[in-house]
C-alpha cells in the first residue's frame, strides 16, 4: 500500500489545530442543526464550501441538497490529496479533482463512474475504502467486519462486488446505518450535511494512522539530517531504535511540563534505559523547544556546543527521536537519545 505522506502531513496539522467557537458559517445551518459542528469544521478547513447567497446576501450551504460524484471526490482530494489537483483549463471545473482520483485509484471496483450524476452510497463506500488503502491506513480487522455485516439489515441484497467497502465503512464508523436495523441502502443519495459528517468520522478513524505517518515522516528526515552531518567528518551513520524512540517520545511529552533533562519524578533520562536492558553510555539526551521544522531543530542543536558533541559522538550506533506539539508553551518539543 502507498503512502502519500505529504498529504498526510498536511491532514495531521490540519487535525492538530482545534476548531474555534464561531457564529453559525452558513444562515441555513443553524447551531441546532445536527451536523452543525461537522459542517463547521469542513468548512472552515475549506474541504466543504457554501453554495451562494440568498437575496439578503446571506450565505448558504444548502444541507438537504444531494452530493454529485464529482463534488464528493472534491471534498476527499482537497482533504486527502491537498496540493495535487492543477487548473480546469478548458474542462469541466471537476476536472483536476478527477485526474487525481484517477491517479490514486480511487473509483477502482466501480464499474461506471457518472461524475455529474447524484453519487450513491455504494460507490461512496468504494471510494473510502480506496482511499484509507491507498494512504496505508488500516482497515478495520476480518472480525470486525464479518460483525458489521451482521448488523447490516439489508446485507443478504448488497451486490457482492460491494459488500467489502460497505463492511469497512460501517465497521470504521465512517458511514452508518438509514435506520434502526443498520439499512445500509447503498443505492440512495447522500446530502451535503451527510458528506460532513462522513467526511468529519473518516478524519477521526484516519487520524491515530495519520499521526503515527508524519512522525515517521520527521524521524526518518531528522536521521537523515543526522547522518549527513556525521558524514561529513567521517563518522559512522546511525540507526533508528524503535525501543528508544518510543522512549524518546515518552520524554517529549515529559519536557512539555518540565524542560530538563531529568525527569518528572526525579531520575535522569539514562535510569529507565537501564531497566530497558539498553546501553547509554556512551550516549547522550538532547532536547529543544520552539521550532516545527527538523531543519531549524537541527540548526538549534548544531549551534551548541553540548548538543553538536552529541551528534557528533563516537561510540555511538542507534538514535531515538521523539516529538510533540502542543498548544501551549513553546509549542514544539524535540527529543533525542543517542545509545551504542
Amino acid at each position: 500500500m502507498k503512502r502519500q505522506l505529504a498529504s498526510l502531513l498536511v491532514l495531521a496539522l490540519c487535525a492538530a489545530s482545534p476548531i474555534k467557537a464561531a457564529s453559525p458559517t452558513f444562515y441555513d445551518v443553524p447551531s441546532s442543526h445536527w451536523a452543525y459542528k461537522d459542517i463547521q469544521q469542513a468548512a472552515q478547513k475549506g474541504i466543504l464550501q457554501g453554495t451562494g447567497t440568498d437575496q439578503n446576501g446571506n450565505r448558504l450551504f444548502e444541507p438537504q441538497s444531494s452530493l454529485t460524484t464529482a463534488q464528493f471526490i472534491t471534498i476527499v482530494v482537497r482533504g486527502y490529496y491537498a496540493g495535487q489537483a492543477g487548473s480546469a483549463g478548458d474542462g469541466p471545473w471537476y476536472a483536476p479533482y478527477d485526474q487525481v482520483a484517477q491517479s490514486h485509484g480511487l473509483y477502482q471496483g466501480i464499474q461506471k463512474v457518472d461524475l455529474t450524476a447524484t453519487i450513491p452510497r455504494y460507490h461512496m463506500a468504494v471510494i473510502l475504502q480506496n482511499i484509507l488503502e491507498d494512504l496505508g491506513i488500516a482497515l478495520p480487522p476480518e472480525e470486525e467486519l464479518e460483525s458489521a455485516a451482521a448488523k447490516i439489515g439489508d446485507w443478504k441484497s448488497i451486490p457482492v462486488e460491494y459488500q467489502k467497502a460497505v463492511s469497512v465503512v460501517y465497521a470504521s464508523g465512517i458511514i452508518g446505518g438509514m435506520d434502526e436495523t443498520g439499512t445500509f441502502a447503498g443505492e440512495s443519495s447522500v446530502s451535503r450535511a451527510q458528506a460532513a459528517a462522513i467526511y468529519t468520522r473518516l478524519e477521526t478513524y484516519a487520524e491515530p494512522y495519520i499521526q503515527a505517518a508524519a512522525l515517521d515522516y520527521k524521524r526518518q528526515e531528522m536521521l537523515d539530517e543526522i547522518n549527513l552531518l556525521r558524514k561529513n567528518v567521517g563518522l559512522a551513520p546511525l540507526s533508528l531504535d524503535e525501543r528508544v524512540c518510543d522512549y524518546a517520545q515518552i520524554r517529549a511529552q515529559e519536557i512539555t511540563e518540565s524542560f530538563s533533562h531529568t525527569r518528572l519524578n526525579g531520575e535522569n533520562y539514562w535510569d529507565e534505559l537501564g531497566r530497558m536492558g539498553i546501553d547509554y553510555y556512551p550516549g547522550g539526551e538532547n532536547i529543544a523547544a520552539g521550532n516545527s521544522t527538523v531543519q531549524a531543530t537541527m540548526n538549534q542543536w548544531m549551534n551548541s556546543p553540548g548538543h553538536k558533541a552529541n551528534i557528533l559522538k563516537e561510540g555511538i550506533g542507534k538514535v531515538g527521536i521523539g516529538y510533540v506539539q502542543v498548544e501551549g508553551g513553546y509549542h514544539h518539543y524535540w527529543v533525542q537519545i543517542f545509545v551504542p
